[in-house]
Formats: structure tokens, sequence, C-alpha cells
């Protein structure tokens, strides 16, 4: 037990020397980003409330990383991500102009290109884990989620492109009432393509140049390929035969 409390504060100092990296160069952006009136002061500040959220967040889960003794270069690309998305949450905290559908477009982009990078990380430093698992799949839907409350925000799109981003987080809440939706699922490549749709569907659509019949369009194919590819492992979760009594 000793080794094992041991081994998890050295991690969690290892974490904590890469989230205050990654905290500073956020800070240093994000402060030239209000120098610059791209960002008021209320949008960058929240940004940076909620990095700090998630860096304790990060921290805490760590345990999940044991037996590996080193934050790697994989978390700490999805913590970078993550800092991206939670930039993008604090756009909405003030007024979003075409200038900043501009960049929340183009910082959704880039987060979703290196969606996968952090993966091959994990398997070239041999540090891939539950936690790292995890931690790349909660800043996916997180990504989503913002990125509709950014759509919706602009005023081009209906409440209803909320469903991209909802559809995990109404997902687990399923599975709660239905215990076979609780089930592990295989890997799919499927699940990760349509991630990476239903993202870009969303940053594309924040891009002001696009008439607003193209916008909506943009954002509803992004719903329609999220929906398949639910329905898709519900359907195979719910066919799934009950595992056998002990």
């Amino acid at each position: 037990m000793i080794v094992r409390d041991n081994a998890l504060t050295g991690l969690r100092i290892d974490a904590l020397v890469y989230a205050g990296v990654v905290g500073a160069l956020l800070a240093v952006s994000l402060g030239l980003a209000t120098q610059g009136d791209v960002l008021t002061a209320a949008q960058s500040l929240t940004a940076l409330a909620l990095y700090l959220g998630l860096a304790i967040l990060t921290a805490g889960a760590l345990a999940a990383h044991l037996p590996q003794r080193r934050f790697g270069h994989a978390n700490a690309l999805t913590l970078a991500r993550g800092a991206m998305v939670v930039t993008l949450a604090g756009f909405l905290a003030g007024p979003i102009d075409a200038v900043l559908s501009w960049v929340a477009a183009l910082v959704g982009i880039v987060a979703i290109a290196l969606d996968g990078v952090d993966g091959w990380l994990a398997r070239r430093f041999a540090t891939a884990s539950p936690f790292g698992a995890r931690f790349d799949m909660e800043v996916d839907a997180f990504l989503m989620l913002v990125l509709g409350l950014l759509l919706m925000a602009t005023g081009t799109v209906g409440a209803w492109v909320l469903l991209i981003g909802l559809a995990r987080y109404l997902f687990v809440a399923a599975g709660w009432l239905l215990p076979a939706l609780r089930a592990p699922l295989p890997y799919s490549e499927r699940r990760r393509a349509v991630c990476v749709i239903q993202g870009l569907a969303m940053a594309f659509a924040l891009m002001p140049i696009l008439p607003t019949e193209a916008t909506a369009a943009t954002a509803a194919a992004g719903l329609l390929a999220t929906a398949w590819s639910f329905g898709t492992d519900i359907l195979y979760l719910l066919r799934a035969p009950a595992p056998a009594a002990d």
C-alpha cells in the first residue's frame, strides 16, 4: 500500500508539472488574445478557471494510470487538447462575433486533428492505461458538447444541435435504466470515424463564411452520423447474449 501511495504521489507530481506548463502557455495565449480585443476578460478568466478544474480532476483520477510511473507524452497531449476545449468553452462567457467564430472553428479543427495522436504516443512509448483511454474519451465528448453550444450561441442553428454533444451523456444515463447498455463495447473504427465527422461538421458549421442553410445542413449531417453510430452500438448491446450467471 505504501509503495502504491508513493507511486501515485510521484505520478501526480509529474502530472502537475505538465499541467503547469500547459497552463502557463494557455495563460499567455489568453492574455495576448485579451490584449488584442479578440477575447473579453470574462472569456479568458472563464477559460482559465475551467482549465484549473480540468487539472484538478485529472490529478484526482490518476490512480487508474498505475502502474505507469509517468504522466507521459500521450496524456500531456490530451491535456493540451483539453486546454483547447476549455478555451472554446470560455468563449461562451461573452459575445461571439465573426472573428471569434473563425477562431473557434480553427481551434476545434486542430483539437480534432490531434485526436488519435495521443493514442499513437501511448502505444509508441508503452504508456497506455485505462486512465489515458478515459481521459481522451472525456475530452472528445466535452469538445462535441462545447462546439454544439457555440453553434447554438451564434444563432445560426437551433438547440437541436446540442443532441450531438449530449449523445454520449444520454447514452451513459440510459445505462442506469438498461444495464445491458453498460456492457463494454468492442473497439470500432466506425466509432472513431464518426467522432471525427461530427466534430468537423460542427467546426465547419461555425465558419461564418457559410450561408445559414449550409450551416444547418452541415450540423444536421453531424447529427445523423451521431445517431447512426450510437444506434448501432445500442442495437449491438441489446442483442448481445446476457452473461452467464456464476
